[in-house]
């Protein structure tokens, strides 16, 4: 997998517009930056930005001690033209997947489906 078709997989995945409304930066501005739970999904730490700053990738007993708000990728699959992710944000209880294509070289959701447990 290369890395800047991770990059750009991820990215569109945060990105979302079906995810938005989860991040709540306004009301709670500890949630800026955005921080990325490490884990055997991700292999490598690809440079990612929310809002305009980089995230912030941390150890996941890390972020469970500190009680900080995570958004944690579960499994993450990127093949030349499709890609898998799922996903969890537990500070809002969402759960969600994205299926992505490539068309004439650019990585596009095409499908998303989010939910809140």
């Amino acid at each position: 997998m290369r890395e800047k078709d991770l990059s750009s997989v991820l990215q569109l995945v945060l990105d979302s517009a079906e995810l938005q409304q989860y991040y709540h930066v306004d009301e709670i501005p500890d949630r800026k930056p955005v921080r990325i739970a490490k884990s055997p999904a991700l292999d490598s730490q690809p440079q990612l930005t929310k809002f305009g700053v980089p995230v912030v990738y941390e150890d996941k007993n890390r972020l469970l001690e500190s009680d900080r708000a995570y958004f944690e990728f579960r499994r993450v699959i990127v093949n030349p033209d499709l890609a898998h992710v799922s996903f969890t944000y537990d500070a809002e209880g969402v759960r969600g997947e994205a299926w992505l294509i490539k068309v004439d070289n650019q990585w596009q959701i095409g499908y998303m489906s989010v939910s809140e447990t």
